[in-house]
């Protein structure tokens, strides 16, 4: 009888103090001794999945304490730490050198050529805008050369030959800046030769913003024809390429479908009922037979 009493005395001990939290919430607390000894004897089901959860949440915890210790170490270091000092003074010094030169490129290409800035009218007085429209005109020649050969350099990879493409100023072109002419020709029977010649307007292009704008167009019109072979459409794809290229390589250029430029005429005519103004680079208007193509009101040669 006492045996059994010590027994029972070691049983309850055993569930008070070895009894899971998972255990005792599943199966509550109004258990009798036996089922507790039962449910905690080495041979239970029971006892054995018991023992294999709190293993599993020892392993859990075990690992999550040295991923916080890890954590906790790489915390305190710092990436400039690990490298030597010399190593982060070269790499600082080289990134300056870097950026120094990228800015420079950028300054560069930003800026307006210098042979070509005297001959931009740019914001100045109408005295001065004079003065350098004269000297425009003296020295065209020699900026629409020196022009292509920039162009034909940075943006064309020198592939616009001179004996390709020919350029040259206009007295015919009235109202339009410039032309450019496709020509082709058989060399044998497989190969054809492709040329281009570039016509800008004296009466329309006569200063140095308009000569730059006119000629990057014009030559991306023979870009499309000589190195890609398309006439047709002339401001399509093969057009759009060659300016956004003049874009990224000579941002100060704009190359335009068309000019909204303000052409200055040497006659200007006006119509006495309306007041309209027909502009004319010679006395082309017969003021006694001609009328005012609006109103049919008499036209006077302003002086």
């Amino acid at each position: 009888m006492k045996d059994t009493q010590d027994k029972y005395n070691v049983s309850e001990l055993w569930t008070e103090t070895c009894l899971s939290s998972r255990i005792a919430q599943k199966w509550g607390t109004k258990v009798s001794s036996t089922s507790l000894f039962y449910l905690h004897s080495p041979q239970s089901l029971v006892y054995k999945k018991a023992n294999q959860i709190e293993k599993n949440s020892k392993n859990e915890n075990n690992e999550n304490l040295e991923w916080e210790n890890i954590l906790q170490s790489t915390k305190s270091i710092s990436i400039s730490d690990s490298q030597p000092e010399r190593v982060r003074k070269e790499e600082t010094i080289a990134r300056e050198n870097i950026n120094c030169l990228q800015n420079m490129i950028q300054q560069v290409s930003n800026n307006i050529p210098s042979f070509m800035t005297p001959y931009c009218v740019g914001e100045l007085q109408d005295t001065e805008q004079m003065a350098v429209l004269r000297k425009f005109k003296k020295n065209r020649e020699y900026l629409l050369k020196q022009l292509y050969n920039l162009y034909n350099e940075k943006v064309f990879s020198n592939q616009l030959k001179e004996m390709l493409v020919s350029t040259c100023w206009s007295k015919s072109l009235n109202t339009t800046a410039g032309k450019t002419c496709f020509q082709s020709r058989r060399l044998n029977h497989d190969q054809m030769e492709r040329t281009a010649s570039i016509q800008i307007s004296i009466k329309v292009v006569d200063r140095g913003e308009r000569l730059m704008s006119t000629l990057a167009h014009e030559m991306c019109h023979a870009a499309q024809w000589i190195i890609g072979g398309v006439a047709k459409p002339p401001h399509g794809r093969e057009f759009q390429r060659w300016s956004e290229e003049f874009k990224k390589t000579l941002p100060f250029v704009q190359v335009n479908v068309k000019h909204s430029y303000a052409i200055v005429y040497k006659y200007i005519y006006c119509c006495q009922s309306c007041g309209l103004q027909y502009g004319r680079h010679s006395k082309s208007i017969d003021t006694c037979r001609q009328r005012c193509g609006r109103c049919k009101g008499q036209l006077v040669l302003k002086v």
